[in-house]
């Protein structure tokens, strides 16, 4: 702890090293996000496979979900094997090539179990990537999420825009999902041979400088294990409810939103391409403000002390209000309207996870947060 010479040394190496690691590990799961992207093209070369894509991309994500939560109990009993578990999720991934394979041989059932594996990766390096970044920041919280978060963003927004393209520069949806397997897996598995947290108990700041912040200062291991004991916590219950609703309807839509604006207006892959991109922007700049307008909109010590819970209640009002007008807007014909209520889900779900994060540490405590947030 402190401005020793190790300690110096392991300042240096966190910038230089250490962050950049979780960055990349950040920005490839942020480009997961985006592989809705190849809908067009494997629309083109088998639309029978359309569904199978889709489902499996949606089964996915909550398979992603049950590996954050257990993985989060893994690393917490296991912290000093946190590169084979990074390792784990590089041999999951690499099951895109089987989805791949799966496109090629016409095998729908294939191609659901191969992206439902693939979910194991995506929940470990995604844990991964957020947990080192916070365990190295503790200094620095919330500009810890906000770095995780953006490279998040930023891996959305490349997926967005290169991977429609891979499909056509490399001759087909096959060549192009074989492509973001190397896309997912070589960096992640570099990551895997040099990641480590950092020495138990190891804090950048001075002695003096945490005994000035005193109770302000709370650490990732802030808190009691509640272990099993969070199955009979009711507001864990309802915290899962409220990150469902968030969440889930929005992701339906992310996960086939080149196809729907295909479907509904007639885009070619390259103007959904775009327009992807652009609700990839405003996705990563939800996740900034979200977590910013958080801080700012807690208000005295009754119902509405917590920013995350009153930026919830928002985020729900919003979402509702836009599955409602998207219909109507789009009977009327106009595009502007149905981009508009498409945008606001867009945010809704970027919203929905900052706030699930920054909640889980209200309620359970930094201790529980990473298992509660699984």
């Amino acid at each position: 702890m402190g401005e020793d010479g190790v300690g110096k040394n392991l300042n240096t190496l966190r910038w230089r090293l250490y962050i950049p690691i979780s960055c990349i590990l950040c920005f490839v799961f942020g480009s997961t996000y985006s592989l809705s992207a190849f809908s067009l093209s494997l629309r083109e070369h088998d639309p029978s496979m359309l569904s199978a894509f889709t489902s499996g991309l949606s089964i996915q994500s909550f398979v992603a979900a049950i590996t954050l939560c257990a993985g989060a109990y893994f690393l917490d009993f296991y912290p000093k094997r946190l590169g084979q578990f990074t390792m784990f999720g590089v041999l999951a991934m690499l099951f895109q090539s089987v989805a791949a394979y799966a496109v090629k041989v016409h095998n729908a059932g294939l191609m659901s179990l191969a992206l439902s594996i693939e979910g194991l990766g995506v929940g470990a390096v995604y844990l991964v990537g957020v947990e080192h970044t916070a365990r190295w920041m503790p200094d620095a919280p919330g500009l810890a999420m906000g770095i995780s978060m953006g490279s998040m963003g930023l891996g959305q927004i490349f997926g967005a825009k290169c991977y429609d393209a891979m499909a056509v520069w490399l001759g087909g949806v096959v060549n192009g999902m074989h492509a973001t397997t190397a896309v997912f897996t070589i960096p992640t598995f570099v990551a895997a041979l040099i990641i480590r947290y950092p020495p138990e108990g190891w804090d950048p700041r001075s002695v003096e400088e945490i005994a000035l912040l005193g109770d302000k200062v709370m650490s990732n291991n802030t808190g009691v294990r509640l272990g099993g004991k969070l199955l009979v916590q009711w507001q864990f219950y309802c915290l899962l409810w409220i990150v469902a609703m968030g969440a889930g309807p929005s992701f339906g839509i992310l996960s086939g939103f080149p196809a729907v604006l295909n479907g509904l207006f007639g885009m070619s892959p390259g103007q959904a391409a775009s327009w992807f991109a652009a609700m990839s922007v405003v996705s990563m700049v939800t996740r900034f403000c979200t977590g910013i307008l958080a801080d700012m909109c807690g208000f005295g010590t009754g119902f509405f002390w917590s920013g995350g819970k009153n930026l919830s209640i928002i985020i729900f009002s919003l979402q509702s209000l836009a599955f409602m007008l998207i219909g109507m807007f789009y009977h009327a014909g106009s595009f502007s309207g149905v981009m508009l209520c498409i945008s606001i889900t867009f945010m809704s779900f970027s919203g929905a996870g900052v706030l699930a994060a920054i909640m889980c540490r209200q309620m359970f405590a930094p201790r529980n947060a990473a298992v509660v947030f699984g």
